[in-house]
């Protein structure tokens, strides 16, 4: 009787062990993702007075569509999941009101099993789930996009709730390949976003047969949660992360700073992005601990969307710190490119026109502060800047208690040679707690201008070792090259261990910043609760 005792409690702890750590993967050792950079429209007409939601969801099922159109192209390429951007579906520059029609009232999946695709019918109130859900159900696959949801509420319970009588939510979804909701999160972080409402912290997460995966939204990577704790607590190692991220050079473009998260942490990151880049929005792409699979980017006015397939491996875990995760392997990068062409794209003519015309619309006046905010440089006052002069140096600098040493080598050095410096940032950063060790190019090879964003260079760097003293194990290790007219990544030419970047025989293209970016977040002086 106690034997059989003893092998209940063995067999229960065995049962729980599972559950917590997920070991179950598709039999080719990972899975195909999809994500997509979209040319989203905007319904300009709806965005200052609100309209029916009839013409609302009439205004999303033109996203709707070509949401469709890209999901049976990955489909048709063995695509296991696909992940589509931020704001993707209804636009962007809504006000409260404005926004309530594109809305629709999600269920918690963790309490309610919900298919709309087979149960929902016409009912226009829940139209876009129905939509998402027969996206995932006609091409057997995970399904994952933006949307906004809405949950009403009542005073007299409620002390919280907002004066008009509801909750509304920046929210990720994800429906599995028979349809059902299996994820609902809600976007903790929110920028700019007066139309919506902070919830209380979630971790959302949901298991398929190739890894367990963790969604956070836009903004939420830089932070500590919902994004460090789902991978820290939660054993997460493959982050989808829908966004509408404007880039902040030199260290915060979406490329950039996506591809360092993953390499820093040691996960694979499913990154989808709007793709508007008159406002510098576009950069999305699939990223490994080991560098980018496929990326896009792509910043010309005529451009458009662009659908990213690659075969990500899974990272094989037994919830051992991230930051211990081995880099075994090298893997090829894929990298897509579209130089502005004069035979652009119909969709492409389409969205850069509409952008054009509405340049002058009070609508962009939002956009525009929307723009100058996320686009400030770092505070100077927080920087140390120290020249490398030489075509070969070791050179060291310090603010307050971070020191940074860089040893380098670089092609002759002419009067005409861009300036490049040993930056040191220790400080905050609108609220958030930085520390930088970077070696960076300087605007008009003035030193004044350091710290400014760049996008070419024409120096060519034949070796380079960043180390420095941080006071965190947080550290995101980027580097950013000048790749014939756009910004750009290299694979498999640098290194980041014990926290060392090292590019033993430099960088093929021509370098804009190489960083070690590191984040105190128990020094942020913003705190949700």
């Amino acid at each position: 009787m106690e034997l059989g005792s003893c092998l209940l409690v063995a067999l229960a702890e065995w049962v729980l062990l599972t559950q917590a750590t997920p070991l179950t993967f598709s039999s080719r050792g990972g899975y195909r993702a999809a994500v997509y950079e979209h040319a989203v429209h905007i319904p300009w007409s709806c965005l200052l007075v609100p309209v029916s939601r009839r013409e609302a969801v009439r205004q999303m099922m033109k996203n709707i569509q070509v949401y469709k159109t890209q999901a049976a192209t990955a489909a048709k390429q063995g695509a296991d999941i696909i992940v589509f951007p931020e704001d993707g579906i209804y636009g962007m520059i809504f006000g409260r009101n404005t926004i309530k029609p594109f809305l629709e009232e999600i269920p918690d999946p963790r309490i309610n099993e919900w298919n709309p695709c087979v149960t929902a019918g016409s009912n226009i109130d829940v139209a876009i789930q129905r939509e998402l859900s027969c996206i995932a159900r006609d091409n057997a696959m995970y399904v994952v996009a933006n949307m906004g949801d809405r949950k009403p509420c009542n005073h007299s319970n409620d002390p919280m709730c907002p004066k008009d009588g509801q909750y509304q939510y920046n929210t990720d979804v994800t429906f599995n390949p028979e349809g059902v909701l299996v994820a609902r999160y809600h976007k903790r972080h929110l920028f700019k976003e007066n139309q919506f409402d902070t919830p209380p912290l979630e971790l959302a997460t949901f298991e398929t047969p190739f890894g367990k995966f963790g969604l956070i939204t836009c903004f939420d990577i830089l932070f500590y949660d919902p994004s460090v704790e789902l991978i820290k607590n939660e054993g997460v190692r493959n982050i989808i992360f829908p966004t509408a991220w404007m880039d902040r050079l030199p260290y915060l473009a979406a490329v950039e700073f996506h591809s360092a998260f993953a390499k820093g942490l040691g996960v694979n990151v499913l990154g989808a992005n709007i793709h508007f880049p008159v406002y510098k929005f576009h950069g999305s792409g699939i990223y490994t601990p080991n560098g980018s699979v496929t990326y896009y980017y792509n910043d010309g006015v005529f451009s458009g969307g662009k659908l990213l397939v690659a075969d990500v491996e899974s990272i094989e875990t037994d919830l051992q710190d991230p930051l211990e995760y081995l880099q075994r392997k090298t893997e090829k990068m894929r990298v897509i490119k579209m130089k502005q062409s004069k035979k652009e794209t119909s969709e492409g003519r389409f969205s850069s026109l509409v952008s054009q015309e509405r340049l002058a619309d009070t609508t962009d006046m939002l956009l525009d502060r929307f723009k100058a905010s996320r686009l400030s440089s770092l505070p100077r006052e927080n920087y140390t800047f120290v020249a490398l002069e030489h075509s070969v140096g070791n050179q060291s600098a310090c603010r307050d208690e971070v020191c940074c040493t860089v040893v380098y080598s670089r092609e002759n050095i002419s009067v005409h040679e861009d300036l490049f410096v040993l930056a040191v940032f220790n400080g905050l950063d609108d609220g958030r707690f930085t520390q930088i060790c970077s070696v960076l190019m300087c605007p008009g090879n003035d030193l004044s201008n350091c710290g400014e964003p760049v996008t070419q260079s024409n120096s060519l760097f034949n070796f380079m070792e960043i180390s420095g003293k941080l006071s965190t194990s947080y550290i995101f290790p980027e580097v950013l090259v000048s790749d014939g007219g756009y910004i750009g990544l290299v694979q498999g030419e640098w290194t980041f261990t014990d926290k060392v970047l090292r590019g033993r025989n430099g960088f093929s293209k021509p370098l804009i910043t190489a960083s070690l970016f590191g984040r105190l977040y128990s020094r942020d002086i913003s705190a949700l609760t």
